[in-house]
């Protein structure tokens, strides 16, 4: 039985897909793969060891992987078993990881052997997944059963920190389930497609790049340390024939000037966002061998749940910048003065987000919470919130 979308967690869209196409392929990495039905068995049985450790909805599992199917496995197998996936970078500052584990009260890590003899977390249970693989292989295939509900807790992102100490952001099922149905909308995703999973595991567009696509039945691709250059990333687009990809600002003016207009046969939609689009970038584009490539700019903080605005940008841009579009459906945005009262077209004012994909909040930080996610003065619905976020870049 198919669930409604206020009924549904964010895994559930994927279980579904892999009743519907289980023999498609949902993960490729390097010259490997993972159908949907073994990515959904492996995540099961990794799902059953953590419930197994009493793993409660609203509770965080950190996860210290490098981008792998491993780590999507861990992912899917935290949410199905009812917890809250955390990603730590093993990249990190030690100090910064050791923060984290404390803050997030994460009793159990997802890791592999190597990585635990570098870290130095001190987990109460600690899973390797490459150690351990033939105890978690032992476990059923089938799909757990729990409560979890659409207002628990789906993942928690720690924010950089650049302003203060790292925050962590908890988004609920029913936020990312309604962004992911967004994403295969406006993107169109269907299960001929191939998505580039470009950003860092530690960062939300990472989370875009793997549950929207894998509930579309699409494929992701995962990228080896190995790509880091321009060149690097169109091979890899090349021989993954990669049709969908999310690029920052930066990377995407290096590699159009990289590939000199010789765009990938396969490739239809470029996704920028994470930062400022300079107009002069696009002008690449002149010499394009596929004009019908699509761009858009997109925006929004981890606060309102990846993604609040996009900006389908027209072959013939005008203007001295790249605007960031309209609000996404499911958000809400106004441009406000100090007195929460809409700003005359071409008066400066503070952007507010709403909707119901804002965040629930900070973890363990109930004041900031109130400070920051304020009570919607257009709304009639109880509990409406706006998110005040001027964007640094703009």
């Amino acid at each position: 039985m198919l669930l409604t979308v206020n009924d549904a967690c964010v895994h559930h869209l994927f279980e579904e897909q892999v009743v519907e196409t289980p023999n498609s392929i949902a993960v490729v990495f390097e010259d490997e793969f993972l159908t949907y039905a073994e990515l959904n068995a492996r995540s099961n049985q990794l799902a059953y060891t953590l419930i197994k450790y009493r793993v409660k909805p609203d509770e965080p599992v950190a996860v210290a992987l490098a981008r792998s199917p491993e780590a999507v496995i861990a992912i899917f197998a935290i949410l199905k078993a009812g917890g809250v996936y955390v990603p730590f970078d093993p990249d990190y500052p030690v100090d910064r990881l050791k923060f984290m584990l404390d803050d997030s009260g994460a009793r159990i890590l997802l890791t592999t052997e190597a990585l635990r003899e570098r870290l130095p977390l001190k987990a109460e249970h600690t899973i390797c997944l490459d150690t351990d693989k033939e105890s978690i292989a032992a476990n059923p295939h089938s799909n757990p059963i729990h409560s979890i509900a659409p207002e628990h807790l789906a993942y928690i992102i720690y924010t950089s920190g650049s302003t203060g100490r790292p925050k962590g952001v908890e988004v609920e099922h029913r936020s990312i389930v309604l962004h992911c149905q967004t994403v295969k909308a406006c993107f169109q995703l269907t299960s001929r497609d191939r998505v580039l999973q470009f950003a860092s595991l530690s960062f939300d567009a990472s989370i875009a790049q793997i549950l929207p696509p894998l509930s579309a039945g699409a494929a992701i691709v995962l990228p080896t340390p190995r790509l880091n250059s321009p060149e690097s990333l169109d091979a890899c687009l090349r021989k993954q024939k990669v049709t969908v990809m999310h690029l920052t600002p930066a990377f995407f003016s290096l590699w159009s000037l990289s590939c000199q207009g010789n765009l990938p046969p396969s490739l239809r939609l470029i996704n920028s966002g994470g930062d400022v689009l300079p107009p002069d970038s696009l002008k690449v584009r002149e010499s394009w061998s596929r004009p019908d490539v699509h761009i858009v700019n997109t925006y929004g903080p981890t606060e309102a749940t990846i993604t609040a605005t996009m900006y389908d940008i027209p072959e013939e841009l005008t203007g001295s910048y790249v605007p960031i579009g309209r609000p996404l459906p499911h958000r809400t945005v106004y441009v406000l003065d100090h007195e929460l009262q809409p700003t005359p077209i071409g008066v400066p004012g503070e952007l507010h987000i709403g909707g119901p994909c804002l965040a629930r909040g900070y973890l363990n930080r109930p004041e900031l919470t109130a400070d920051k996610f304020i009570p919607d003065p257009f709304s009639d619905e109880s509990g409406a919130r706006l998110y005040p976020n001027f964007p640094s870049f703009l």
